[in-house]
C-alpha cells in the first residue's frame, strides 16, 4: 500500500507542477485511475511470460510499470 501512496502523491504532484488546480474528487479521480491500471497490470502478468526465464522478466516489467516502487 504505501508504493501506491507514494505513486499517487508523486502523479498529483506532477499535475499541480503544471498549474492545473486539483480538487478532492480530482484527487480521487487519480487514485482510481492509478489503482485499476496497476491490478489490471497485476492480473496480465500472472507467472510468467516468457517460457526461458522465469518470472525474470515479469518483475522487471512488473517494477517498470510502477516506476520501481515495489
Amino acid at each position: 500500500m504505501e508504493s501506491e501512496k507514494l505513486c499517487l502523491q508523486e502523479r498529483l504532484a506532477l499535475l499541480r507542477m503544471t498549474g492545473m488546480p486539483v480538487s478532492a474528487v480530482d484527487e480521487t479521480r487519480v487514485r482510481d485511475s492509478i489503482t485499476a491500471a496497476l491490478e489490471s497490470l497485476d492480473k496480465a502478468v500472472q507467472g510468467s511470460l516468457f517460457d526461458t526465464e522465469p518470472q525474470t522478466f515479469d518483475v522487471v516489467l512488473r517494477r517498470l510499470a510502477d516506476g520501481g516502487k515495489r
